[in-house]
């Protein structure tokens, strides 16, 4: 995605610099991604140069791993990176991709390199033949993800960027009996879940290495809780249950010393978050008292917002569910449209006016107030 620095500043700076607030308020403008002729779709990630994956529906109703490509002034129609009943579930910044496909007869994860057709390796599950799943993949490649062992037992693991055959199980908690990872940082920190007895409760779990830090033990009073993305500040962003094991809400771990309450928007019981950035944004989804179902939320200056407040160009969909968020503020997920049909989005912040001109001189300039700003904004969530 080539994008002009002046207009990269000047989004970047609105953003950080106005979130929604009561004086100053962030439109986004909303791209509907479109399917690979289905009716639904589902945007899982967005890199930082604007590339984004998901899954997609073709006219015969099967899903497909698909990409979405930015060509300098639109998104491309989505394109399909494997056959049946595949989905692509994140990427990075070098634009190699992870999910699952079936290359041969049985399901596995996948990599998909950002070459011309996107060439596909698969990742083996931990006895060679059972199912595998890639849910997260670093700027070195190293995927984690979920995987069976002998005794069809869900496993996370990591894959090995050099050899695509090489699997490390990461420890699972206590003596429990299964396990998953859903995101991987650039230093190699893992999050996800995994029950610390047979059958217990799932829990919210940090691996540095292959060795889990229990973080639902920090979470929000109930016994259930999972973790689905981490930034390169060790930021997670997942899910508790409140006490009482009655709903699940969003939460925040700075680390594994804080675990914050998101709350829910108005009226709402439960919430999720599923994406964070650099910077501390957080996005997912939550119920709520007006509408009866999900909307997609932006948590922001300690508050819940609804996207559906702050979107231009929408009219006729919903968004459901925010899935991620690059560090340019960009924002993917699915929304609905009035017969229930699901499909991608992107938003993406309207830049402030642009000078006429702008100097190398005044973008460096403006490239050091960002990272002022930044560094504010980081130590709040410090």
């Amino acid at each position: 995605m080539k994008i002009n620095i002046c207009s990269a500043v000047a989004r970047l700076v609105f953003l950080l610099a106005s979130v929604p607030t009561a004086s100053a308020q962030t439109t986004f403008s909303f791209t509907n991604l479109g399917t690979l002729g289905g009716i639904e779709s589902y945007a899982r990630a967005i890199n930082a140069s604007g590339q984004i994956v998901g899954i997609s529906a073709d006219a015969s109703t099967a899903n497909h791993a698909v990409i979405w490509e930015w060509n300098g002034s639109s998104y491309n129609a989505a394109v399909s990176l494997s056959a049946d009943n595949s989905g692509a579930q994140a990427i990075n910044a070098s634009g190699q991709i992870t999910g699952f496909g079936n290359l041969t007869i049985n399901t596995h994860a996948t990599i998909w390199a950002n070459d011309v057709g996107h060439t596909a390796t698969e990742r083996p599950s931990l006895t060679g033949v059972k199912y595998s799943a890639g849910y997260g993949i670093n700027a070195s490649g190293q995927v984690v993800g979920q995987a069976h062992n002998a005794s069809i037992q869900f496993r996370a693991v990591k894959w090995n960027s050099a050899n695509p055959f090489a699997i490390t199980e990461l420890t699972i908690l206590g003596s429990g009996n299964e396990s998953g990872a859903s995101a991987i940082n650039t230093s190699g920190q893992v999050v996800g879940y995994s029950r610390a007895t047979n059958n217990g409760p799932f829990r919210a779990v940090l691996w540095n290495g292959v060795t889990p830090t229990d973080l639902g033990a920090l979470g929000l009073g109930g016994n259930f809780s999972g973790a689905n993305s981490i930034n390169d500040s060790g930021q997670i962003a997942g899910w508790s249950y409140i006490p009482g094991d009655t709903a699940p809400h969003a939460a925040f771990w700075n680390g594994v010393t804080t675990a914050i309450d998101l709350g829910t928007l108005p009226g709402g019981t439960t919430s999720y978050a599923m994406g964070i950035n650099t910077s501390g944004l957080i996005v997912g989804y939550s119920d709520t008292l007006a509408s009866g179902g999900d909307h997609a939320f932006l948590y922001s200056n300690a508050t819940l917002y609804d996207l559906n407040n702050f979107v231009t160009g929408a009219s006729g969909w919903t968004l459901r569910q925010a899935s991620a968020i690059n560090d340019l503020g960009q924002i993917i997920g699915y929304a609905s449209d009035v017969d229930g049909n699901n499909h991608a989005f992107v938003l993406t912040p309207v830049a402030i006016p642009e000078p006429a001109a702008c100097a190398a001189g005044l973008a460096a300039v403006a490239l050091l107030a960002t990272a002022r700003r930044w560094r504010k904004r980081a130590a709040k969530f410090s």
